[in-house]
């Protein structure tokens, strides 16, 4: 069997697209995890112990998963394949943690949404409104402001938060 992933929104369901008659054993991972790849946390969480990429997530450095975000590679490995525009959220946003179980598959556009929800309040739109009108530029604000570039960026262009502060 053969497993797929459908749905818009947060509604996305895994659900069977073929039917596998071979009786053969599925495929190892050409790379299994091992003990040395992370640590369990006291939450659960597997602590990458490898490769981080430039902006903290954990990512796979050989073979053929080379440059992988390292929590996709564990999610499809015990999910199936997701398309390329479904992302993952962590159940307690660690950048580090490869648990397939402690990952949730959004589509790009949704987990933009909840990121933000997550970051910003209607105190700091307002901030990042104001300051950008008196000239200051998303970059700095960003970096005063300890968001990222592109949050500031998609509150600024009413992406996020736009039916607020008009």
């Amino acid at each position: 069997m053969h497993a797929a992933w459908i749905g818009t929104g947060a509604n996305l369901d895994r659900v069977s697209t073929t039917t596998n008659t071979s009786t053969a054993a599925p495929s190892e991972p050409e790379t299994p995890p091992t003990a040395a790849d992370y640590l369990v946390d006291e939450r659960g969480c597997w602590i990458w112990q490898r490769a981080v990429n430039g902006t903290g997530y954990a990512e796979e450095r050989g073979g053929p998963d080379r440059g992988r975000s390292a929590a996709r590679v564990y999610f499809e490995r015990k999910h199936g394949p997701l398309p390329s525009e479904v992302l993952l959220d962590h159940c307690a946003h660690s950048r580090l943690c490869v648990n397939p179980d402690c990952q949730t598959p959004f589509p790009q556009s949704e987990l933009r949404r909840r990121n933000a929800a997550r970051w910003l309040d209607v105190d700091i739109v307002g901030e990042i409104r104001r300051r950008h009108a008196e000239g200051a530029i998303p970059a700095r604000l960003a970096a005063d402001l300890g968001l990222n570039y592109s949050t500031t960026r998609d509150a600024l262009a009413g992406r996020t938060w736009g039916d607020h502060l008009g």
